[in-house]
Formats: C-alpha cells, sequence, structure tokens
C-alpha cells in the first residue's frame, strides 16, 4: 500500500474538511512508524519465549529464505498476552488477551495508549522477576 505524501502543517492546521483529513492521515502514519519501531524493538530485546512475532513473507522472500515483514508482536507472560500489530500503513491492532495454561482464552481490543501502559507493568513484573530479562530489556532498549 503506498504511502501518501505529507501536507505541510499549515494545511492541518488550517481547519475544515482538508484539514481534519490530513491530520487524521499523520495520525494514522505516526501509530504505524511507532507499531513498526516496536515490534522490532521487542522482538530484539526480549527473551525468545516471551515474544511471538507474526510475519508476512512474499515468495521471493521463501525464496530467498529472507524472514519477511514483522507484521506483529505478542508479549506473554504467565496470565497476559499483549498483541500489537500493525498490517498496513495506518492500520494498528492493540489487544489484551487472558491466559491460562499457556492458552488465550479472551481477548479484546485496546486503544494504544492503554496497550502501552500495560505492556510497561508487564515488562516492569518481568525484569524484577528474572535478572537475564532485565539486561536484555536494558541492553536493547538504550541501544
Amino acid at each position: 500500500m503506498p504511502v501518501e505524501p505529507a501536507l505541510p502543517a499549515e494545511a492541518a492546521s488550517t481547519g475544515g474538511p482538508l484539514g481534519n483529513l490530513v491530520a487524521d492521515h499523520l495520525r494514522r502514519v505516526e501509530v504505524a512508524m511507532l507499531g513498526r519501531i516496536l515490534t522490532t524493538t521487542l522482538v530484539g530485546a526480549l527473551p525468545a519465549s516471551m515474544v511471538r512475532v507474526e510475519r508476512r513473507r512474499s515468495l521471493l522472500d521463501r525464496l530467498f529464505r529472507r524472514p519477511g515483514v514483522v507484521l506483529g508482536v505478542s508479549v506473554l507472560s504467565a496470565d497476559q498476552a499483549l498483541t500489537f500489530r500493525s498490517p498496513a500503513v495506518g492500520v494498528t491492532e492493540a489487544r489484551v488477551g487472558r491466559v491460562v495454561g499457556g492458552v488465550v482464552l479472551s481477548s479484546e481490543a485496546v486503544p494504544v495508549a492503554e496497550w502501552l501502559t500495560l505492556l510497561g507493568d508487564l515488562l516492569t513484573r518481568a525484569s524484577a522477576a528474572d535478572e537475564a530479562t532485565r539486561i536484555a530489556l536494558e541492553r536493547g532498549l538504550l541501544q
């Protein structure tokens, strides 16, 4: 999906229908960029047991044995699964799932800000419980 060039900031600040459309478009692009950065950072910083990555692999990716594009990431704990997906520019999905016995029993969509707060809480608990996770997080997030 091609990304349209952003219009100047003064067009977004003029108000009216065009200004609102431009502002909405810029917000969607910013959230999508956050999603890409977030998924890449979490995959690099967290232990493999805590992260599940969703990728889209094209035929060329498969032929050349490339991993493909990261679409989303799930951060898992004993009782929670936090999933953030950005399958296309301007499209984000933040979900929180309840985990029992390693199985996600229910999942609900939440706003991105709430998801980020829950992620911070989960990472704080994980780093307090496991020294290796704390070191990995520090190394991955401080680079």
